[in-house]
């Protein structure tokens, strides 16, 4: 299935990259994150997850469309917005766009969650505590501890995510 919006010429759209970053700053971030707006090198290998949604900002979105494009999850299949309506951070699957991947309600629930997909690969949970300072998380104890508890079935895993990331 094709992105609703499909590349017809590339163009700066209104979510281009300084509204972006100016966007992102404005939510706090630590310095990594905006540091993936000038360099494709993250240190412990961040831009493997995130990076600057280049991609997203050639493709031409409909004139009532309203997320600012902030990151995407470095390899230009899951773009992570920022909702001005709600303030909510969204992440939409391009490939599935009419639907949200994820919605968090803060920040924090959004770093979290991406700690968990960076914890959950067996070279970067090794590196988890510097990862997450750089990340900023200070969460890092419950969420391994979420982590090692949480049964992986399918079938429930999505839920107690979303309940403990609502903790965040």
């Amino acid at each position: 299935m094709e992105p609703s919006f499909a590349p017809v010429y590339p163009r700066v759209v209104p979510n281009d990259r300084s509204h972006s970053l100016r966007v992102l700053a404005s939510l706090k971030p630590a310095q990594v994150f905006l540091d993936a707006y000038t360099t494709t090198r993250l240190p412990q290998d961040l831009s493997l997850f995130f990076r600057a949604p280049e991609y997203f900002w050639s493709l031409t979105p409909p004139d009532d469309f309203t997320l600012v494009a902030l990151l995407d999850d470095g390899g230009d299949e899951v773009v992570t917005f920022y909702d001005p309506a709600t303030r909510a951070i969204v992440t939409k699957d391009l490939q599935d766009f009419e639907n949200d991947f994820d919605r968090f309600a803060s920040w924090n629930q959004f770093v979290g969650a991406l700690m968990l997909r960076i914890a959950e690969g067996s070279v970067a949970s090794a590196n988890a505590p510097r990862i997450a300072t750089l990340l900023g998380f200070p969460h890092l104890d419950r969420l391994l501890a979420f982590a090692r508890s949480s049964n992986n079935d399918p079938a429930t895993y999505d839920t107690e995510r979303r309940l403990f990331l609502a903790t965040l």
